[in-house]
């Protein structure tokens, strides 16, 4: 069986060779990610599918306020408006054919 790259027998991995592995996945691609967005991404996540308390007890922080204030970022859930999209496009696609008729 091929080993893995990183730590053999369940270990953690190092820091330095998470940044290692991410740089070498991100070659090319025009981003970068750092380990230290995941944790933002995971205490974001935790923080607002439970509570901020959960996240702070999670990232080890004695304050919820160094959570909030530094990992876990604002997530703004747009409502859906497809339906009223797709009805203006019909709109000014029906607006489109009647002028082209008229010309």
């Amino acid at each position: 069986m091929p080993q893995r790259p990183g730590s053999s027998g369940g270990t953690p991995r190092s820091p330095a060779r998470i940044r290692d592995q991410l740089r070498l996945a991100q070659a090319g691609i025009g981003t970068t990610v750092t380990p230290h967005d995941f944790r933002r991404t995971v205490a974001t996540q935790v923080a607002n599918s439970t509570t901020v308390a959960n996240a702070t007890a999670l990232l080890g922080h004695a304050d919820e306020a160094t959570t909030t204030r530094h990992y876990v970022r604002r997530t703004h859930v747009a409502p859906d408006l497809r339906v009223v999209i797709d009805q203006l496009v019909a709109q000014v696609s029906e607006k489109d054919v009647q002028e082209g008729k008229e010309q």
